[in-house]
């Protein structure tokens, strides 16, 4: 079994957690995680927990707020990955202590600690939850300690206090409003302490070194611990701050940024009524458009049937005058074949010939 990555989404679509077991390149991933958002968030809670993805499966689970979500192999088995996401929520939960969104965002190496002692380039390394919360604790204590002698390391380096300004600081601790006092204060104390065990009033025993010793144990511890753990709870503390001042101004960023977006849309209402009656006139120039279109087309209809209707007018006269002509010629030529024509005609002639010699002479 080879796991791909292992990702924990929110529903709102934020990276939480991200775990690359395959080299891919930055803009790889970032492809990948705009597809997982757009794909498992909007699933309904009875839909079912695998579903393929390219060449791979998609294998998640929703705790609270989160989505855990891992890539396999097509051929691993769908159980495992599901029984390991079980098993490292349940770490963390024991190592956060009721684990949340917001201890995974301020502490997430401890996530990614988890996390690296249950999968090793993306095979299962160990299985046992008690296990990996010994080996996670034995970690938090040898960070600890490193802090621990870090911090003192650097105390030893640093520069040694000049022995008049301590005495100047012990008597200054002191009890009293000047130098009188307290030196009156303190040899009444002296005092009173070697009479009270010179009388016997108090009897110096083994207890009593052995309280004296822890007292002073104790105040050599927070002496020299208590700064320690105040600058590291200090650090941590502006850690913590500066994570949430960040998250803070990413929220004012784009809370601006969205309502830029909103004073942007304005006008809307009299860019849409401006719209609106443009669609209007567009509407009405079509429409006289289509009527024009159709008055051509009647008007070029009727042109072709009128046109057509000449054509026919023309053809039926031509057709008369070839009847007309063709019975003219034909009665002439049966005119002609009359022998009484053919006398009237010939003596017409005669006489026309006559006349033209006559008007010669």
């Amino acid at each position: 079994m080879a796991i791909k990555y292992l990702i924990l989404l929110s529903k709102q679509g934020k990276v939480r957690l991200s775990k690359w077991y395959i080299a891919v390149s930055q803009k790889e991933k970032q492809r990948i995680i705009r597809e997982l958002t757009a794909i498992i968030p909007l699933r309904k809670p009875k839909m079912c927990n695998v579903l393929e993805h390219k060449d791979s499966k998609l294998i998640y689970r929703r705790y609270a707020s989160l989505f855990f979500i891992a890539c396999v192999e097509n051929d691993d088995n769908e159980l495992i990955t599901l029984d390991l996401i079980q098993r490292y929520v349940e770490i963390m939960d024991k190592t956060y202590g009721s684990v949340c969104e917001l201890d995974i965002i301020f502490n997430f190496q401890v996530a990614y600690h988890v996390i690296d002692e249950l999968v090793i380039d993306g095979v299962i390394q160990e299985s046992s939850a008690v296990e990996v919360l010994k080996r996670v604790s034995r970690q938090d204590q040898e960070e600890i300690g490193e802090q621990v002698e870090r911090a003192v390391g650097i105390r030893c380096l640093s520069t040694p206090v000049d022995p008049k300004s301590k005495a100047n600081s012990l008597i200054d601790s002191l009890p009293g409003n000047s130098f009188l006092s307290k030196t009156g204060i303190l040899a009444t104390t002296a005092a009173a302490s070697v009479y009270a065990i010179s009388s016997e009033l108090y009897v110096v025993n083994d207890e009593s070194i052995l309280l004296v010793t822890f007292l002073g144990f104790v105040a050599l511890i927070s002496k020299v611990v208590a700064p320690l753990y105040g600058e590291m709870a200090k650090n941590q503390i502006d850690s913590v701050v500066g994570i949430l001042n960040k998250a803070r101004s990413e929220h004012v960023d784009a809370v601006k940024s969205r309502i830029d977006q909103v004073s942007s849309l304005k006008d809307v209402v009299s860019t849409t009524k401006a719209l609106f009656e443009m669609s209007k006139e567009t509407a009405a120039l079509e429409a006289e458009a289509f009527e024009l279109k159709q008055k051509v087309a009647v008007a070029s209809e009727a042109k072709s049937v009128l046109d057509s209707w000449v054509r026919y007018e023309a053809q039926v006269r031509q057709h008369e005058q070839e009847q007309l002509a063709s019975t003219v010629i034909s009665k002439v030529q049966a005119e002609l074949q009359n022998s009484k024509f053919q006398d009237k005609v010939l003596t017409q002639a005669v006489d026309e010939v006559e006349k033209l010699f006559a008007k010669e002479k």
